[in-house]
């Protein structure tokens, strides 16, 4: 029994010492074509690259930037990749999308329907910085099963790009929960006739893009929609009112002193810090004592914004060392001798 155990266990361990052999084997094997196949695309590139960049900077025409392989192909991706960051101006441009509709169209195209995440998003990075016209394409790609959140985003990037119609709808009902963040990297594509749409149907929008829409406008300055902000302030939507006088703040532009007062007793402790904010940023001195006031906020950040409003006012040094010495707060006394100590330390540099 004993000899019959140890011949499977004999058995066992040469099929795992084989297994192994085949495993190492294969390994070898496939690095070894990795730094075959890495050569002959990087010898690819060193013969396109000279003849390529006179096409691109000069419009010289070269047969040798013609690729014939899957070598050159990627080769030649690469390369108008690397160029695309580095050359500027509307002619190059143009010769880049030119040449990538007519040589690296059906490698793109596959690249896009490939199974492998990392090669479609690197076509669909191609066709945003190339503006590429594979419409149809990239419609089917948004349809498609396949489509990952990170895929949507940037198809919807190129959407913007494009003008197209059906993107106020694919926002307001994406296939993924999109992030703020993507929403505003969507809208920096948007030209401000195209961002128009959104503001006019303002009350349609679900309530994170009508958040994205109002921060757009104090992002890019949009003076035009003063009056929208200015409306959001009497809000229901807390989240409403938060970003209207974050945007009022970045625009610079008056507002009604009436409108703000209610801020500075609200609930919402971020509503306090907001209201700091625009009247730190449109200096409207006529807060300052209700900015004094502010110091003895329970909240750090709000007595903060509160003394540093201050500091920046004519006379505001002299509220900041009447709080330090006479305030009943201690939290509002310490924040006065810190900004006071502050404004001494700028003044000594």
């Amino acid at each position: 029994m004993e000899m019959i155990d140890l011949a499977d266990l004999f058995t066992i361990f040469l099929f795992s010492l084989l297994l192994l052999f085949v495993l190492f084997g294969y390994l070898v094997i496939h690095k070894a074509y990795k730094i075959r196949f890495k050569r002959r695309v990087s010898f690819s590139k060193e013969k396109y690259r000279l003849p390529l960049y006179h096409f691109l900077s000069e419009g010289t025409v070269s047969k040798v930037i013609i690729p014939h392989s899957r070598f050159s192909l990627i080769a030649a991706s690469e390369l108008l990749n690397e160029y695309s960051q580095v050359l500027e101006g509307e002619k190059v441009r143009n010769r880049m999308r030119a040449y990538a509709e007519k040589h690296l169209s059906s490698w793109i195209l596959k690249q896009l329907h490939s199974r492998r995440w990392s090669l479609r998003m690197n076509s669909l990075y191609m066709i945003e910085d190339l503006r590429l016209n594979f419409t149809q394409e990239i419609e089917k790609h948004y349809l498609s099963r396949r489509l990952t959140a990170a895929e949507e985003v940037l198809l919807l990037k190129i959407s913007a790009d494009r003008n197209d119609p059906q993107l106020l709808e694919k926002l307001q009902h994406p296939k993924y929960q999109l992030s703020d963040f993507s929403y505003l990297s969507i809208f920096e594509h948007l030209q401000e006739d195209q961002f128009s749409v959104f503001a006019e149907r303002f009350d349609a929008l679900p309530l994170q893009l009508k958040c994205v829409v109002l921060e757009v406008i104090g992002q890019r300055q949009l003076f035009d929609y003063h009056g929208l902000l200015v409306n959001m302030l009497n809000s229901e939507e807390s989240e409403l009112r938060v970003r209207a006088l974050k945007s009022i703040g970045e625009t610079g532009l008056l507002v009604e002193e009436e409108k703000l007062l209610p801020f500075f007793s609200s609930a919402m402790w971020l509503e306090r810090l907001m209201a700091a904010k625009v009247v730190n940023s449109l200096k409207l001195i006529s807060f300052s004592d209700v900015l004094a006031d502010l110091m003895s906020d329970e909240e750090y950040l709000v007595r903060s914004e509160a003394a540093g409003a201050l500091s920046r006012f004519h006379g505001g040094t002299d509220i900041l060392r009447r709080v330090a010495e006479n305030s009943q707060d201690p939290f509002a006394r310490d924040m006065a001798a810190e900004w006071l100590k502050k404004e001494r330390m700028d003044y000594a540099d």
